[in-house]
């Protein structure tokens, strides 16, 4: 990243829903190991990215990844179901409903993407 301060609040916010939306698809998916993957690889990916900045620009960045990771909380804390909604993850199918999730790798973040027939 070039100019960490344009660039900062897009590509942190961007980086934040896309872990949110790959966390919360796991988990509605039931796979809560998958889930909690998705967190560790996240806070590796971001420290990586961070070192690999100038000191001032990585704790810019680092500020920044907190404050959106705060954001995303607090409306996850207001309405899980909005959160969910906004991103495009799968809500979980009433019984009856067949679930097949389908997955595959966009480097370095893995989508979930639910198919139901």
């Amino acid at each position: 990243m070039e100019n960490i301060e344009e660039a900062s609040q897009v590509d942190c916010k961007k980086l934040v829903e896309d872990h949110w939306r790959s966390s919360l698809s796991f988990a509605a998916a039931g796979s809560i190991d998958l889930a909690k993957e998705c967190v560790i690889r996240f806070e590796e990916r971001i420290q990586e990215m961070a070192e690999k900045m100038p000191e001032q620009a990585a704790k810019q960045f680092m500020a920044e990844i907190e404050r959106e990771r705060n954001l995303v909380f607090d409306e996850y804390t207001l309405s899980p179901q909005k959160l969910k909604s906004r991103l495009g993850v799968a809500q979980p199918q009433p019984a009856g409903c067949l679930g097949v999730i389908v997955l595959f790798a966009v480097v370095p973040i893995l989508y979930g993407i639910a198919i139901y027939i």
